[in-house]
């Protein structure tokens, strides 16, 4: 869910005000003839189902952007993470299921690229990962809109294929988490455009 600013503004808005949801936003990223997504996260299965419903709209005709450009920012496997990990600091099976996880999400998100190729689009995926525990998820939309939200650390229990009993864990809660919507305006000295070129610059220099 976004939560967008009740700043007045002339210029078109992203969608009313209020909360919605992410999904139009990405539609209406990817109905632009040149489309650009950086993303910061730690797992990228959000943004994997949102870049198959836009696969589905290509195959179908309806959008045919040219090119596509996908920088994504993952954390590193060499070393387990702050979360998801269980509570137990020498029981790494939380941390090597979110490992795997992360493997599977970025294969389809390959072989999702692979397909929209074979579609006719001209699409690069760049991953890097990173020696961090994201503290927050980053989304910059076609270089003009950003999506910001800062994790919530939860304690829940897990299920590792290796249990038949759940782990006590920190895990953060991701799907259905608020953002906050930011764009990059004709002022640059404003709340918006001063807070988009720090996060976007904190992105390229990673």
């Amino acid at each position: 869910m976004v939560r967008l600013p009740t700043i007045d503004r002339t210029e078109e808005r992203p969608a009313v005000q209020g909360k919605v949801s992410l999904r139009p936003l990405i539609d209406r990223a990817f109905e632009q003839a040149e489309v650009s997504l950086d993303v910061f996260s730690l797992t990228c299965e959000t943004l994997l189902r949102h870049l198959k419903n836009q696969a589905e709209r290509v195959h179908a005709g309806e959008i045919a952007p040219q090119p596509v450009r996908i920088r994504m920012l993952l954390p590193w496997e060499k070393e387990p993470l702050l979360y998801p990990r269980a509570k137990d600091p020498d029981d790494l099976r939380v941390w090597e299921r979110w490992r795997d996880m992360v493997q599977i999400n970025v294969n389809e998100l390959r072989e999702l690229g692979d397909g929209l190729q074979h579609e006719g689009v001209d699409i690069d995926i760049e991953i890097h990962r990173i020696p961090a525990t994201p503290q927050f998820k980053l989304y910059v939309l076609n270089e003009t809109e950003m999506l910001f939200s800062p994790y919530e650390v939860v304690e829940r229990q897990i299920r590792v294929k290796s249990s038949e009993r759940p782990v006590d864990s920190l895990d953060v809660l991701g799907l259905g988490s608020i953002l906050s919507y930011h764009r990059l305006e004709d002022d640059e000295e404003s709340h918006d455009s001063l807070f988009f070129s720090a996060w976007t610059e904190w992105f390229r220099s990673n």
